[in-house]
């Protein structure tokens, strides 16, 4: 049997909002951090990637939330490899809060090498590296839980726009997939102020830079809210579409 890793936090103040539970993007903090924690368990920390010029980057991430946090519980994360092909690998994540279950997640990130002059390519893991991730096929949300990523037609229901801040970027020098979860949040809850985010789906496309200006897009439909952020560029506008699910 594949042995999962684990990594433990407590819930802190700072993690909190103001209906006193955690805020959702806590919660794909702890996941990164316990991806970081399980990596390095396996040998590979963030300096040996650093000496290796590569990373691993998200590309898609999903979160189930199944039950509330409160300050000051113990959280475990419960996580492990559910596959691994070429450069892509699936993490699947289980967070408990005192031994119960409150949330499960999915990511599915991506080995790139980073080029000296700044260009970024695929790079396969060799056997060694690939040997020290085994793999267990287990998934934490199966498939029937997962909405679709779907593309919308329909005119945006509320536009909001900020500029990248140098505290929102993170250690590979764009912005932290934690945040763009915190901006769909805060927008979600700026309009729909009785809802609670209960299942979010992200797909990353483009990097953002600081200085950069974004556009938060929500789209209303009948039981989910599509959110999507616009990177806007010098001659024409590209879409860092994401998904976040409110069912409310």
């Amino acid at each position: 049997m594949v042995e999962h890793r684990h990594w433990s936090t407590t819930v802190r103040l700072t993690e909190m909002d103001d209906t006193g539970l955690v805020q959702p993007h806590r919660i794909l903090e702890w996941m990164q951090e316990g991806a970081a924690s399980a990596s390095t368990q396996a040998g590979y920390s963030p300096e040996r990637y650093r000496t290796m010029k590569a990373a691993w980057f998200i590309r898609e991430v999903r979160i189930a939330i199944d039950g509330p946090v409160i300050y000051g519980e113990k959280i475990d994360v419960e996580t492990w490899i559910s596959s691994l092909r070429r450069f892509r690998s699936w993490r699947e994540y289980v967070i408990r809060a005192e031994g119960r279950v409150i949330a499960r997640g999915q990511a599915e990130w991506l080995f790139l090498d980073l080029a000296a002059n700044g260009r970024i390519r695929p790079r396969i893991p060799d056997p060694v590296m690939a040997a020290a991730f085994p793999r267990d096929p287990t998934v934490a949300i199966p498939s029937e839980e997962l909405p679709p990523l779907s593309s919308v037609d329909a005119a945006p229901e509320h536009t909001d726009r900020r500029i990248i801040r140098p505290s929102e970027i993170d250690a590979n020098g764009h912005v932290n997939n934690v945040r763009y979860l915190a901006w769909l949040d805060d927008q979600g809850r700026s309009y729909r102020p009785d809802h609670q985010m209960v299942f979010a789906r992200l797909e990353y496309l483009l990097d953002a830079k600081p200085g950069d200006e974004v556009r938060l897009l929500l789209h209303a439909a009948e039981g989910i809210d599509h959110q999507r952020i616009l990177l806007s560029l010098i001659q024409s506008d590209a879409a860092d579409d994401m998904q976040c699910v409110d069912l409310g």
